[in-house]
């Protein structure tokens, strides 16, 4: 699956809010930290970045930092930034193949990114959200995140995902959750509310940390594979899997 998305035609600077980024494949560049009052960036086209260069953007607890309104947009990429205090941080639920990366999203009044089908979400810091810290819809992608202390779920995956090299830490809700044909791998899950690692039949869970949650460790419905994994210290059993399901090498 190729996540490149195309070349960009232009670079436009970016300096307030609010803006409806509307020329396609056309590269933003914020150029200074920005407060909001409501939403603040709103995607109207297709292939249109948002390079935030290492600047903030602080909302007033409404609206949402980066947002496609609800309506499909095709490889939005926002990276490189912070964004918090909002309702949502970035809301790309409606759109395909988005990507967020490097992206600090925190201390939103509800989720902090929400993303659709075969979307990436890579190498982000995601905390203090009230709702989940990142949620994303199928065939889409979460690596190398750190998602810590939202008030419901860690990371919240549709069906057919990917999760790897994750850390989902402190939530209030499950660590990590996926539908069915879910991937959860090479990931720790630790003092969760809820379960450590969650996912729904005909998933792979291997090579994972899951311990100390406040429920199961790592449950799954089957079939499934359950391999390489370590859950101990969990506040009801370390593994849920029931027959049908491939359960080798785990601690």
């Amino acid at each position: 699956m190729m996540w490149v998305a195309e070349a960009s035609a232009a670079v436009t600077p970016i300096d307030s809010c609010p803006e409806t980024l509307a020329k396609p494949g056309e590269t933003y560049v914020v150029t200074a930290d920005l407060t909001a009052s409501g939403t603040c960036f709103t995607i109207a086209a297709d292939r249109i970045t948002i390079d935030f260069k290492g600047h903030d953007l602080v909302g007033d607890g409404s609206g949402v930092g980066v947002t496609d309104d609800g309506i499909a947009r095709l490889l939005t990429t926002v990276k490189n930034g912070a964004i918090g205090g909002f309702e949502t941080g970035i809301d790309l639920a409606a759109s395909t193949r988005s990507q967020v990366l490097n992206m600090e999203v925190f201390g939103n009044a509800g989720d902090g990114i929400l993303v659709g089908t075969k979307s990436l979400v890579k190498t982000c810091f995601v905390q203090f959200n009230d709702g989940d810290g990142v949620s994303v819809g199928d065939f889409a992608q979460v690596q190398d995140c750190l998602v810590l202390q939202n008030g419901a779920g860690g990371i919240v995956g549709a069906s057919h995902v990917l999760i790897t090299g994750v850390a989902s830490l402190i939530n209030l809700g499950s660590g990590i959750t996926t539908g069915t044909f879910g991937t959860v791998t090479f990931s720790l899950s630790d003092a969760n509310g809820l379960d450590g690692i969650n996912v729904d039949a005909r998933s792979l869970v291997n090579s994972n940390f899951a311990d100390n949650n406040g429920e199961n460790g790592i449950v799954v419905a089957c079939p499934s594979s359950v391999t390489n994994n370590e859950a101990v210290a969990n506040g009801g059993l370390d593994y849920v899997i029931p027959p049908g399901c491939l359960s080798r090498n785990n601690k």
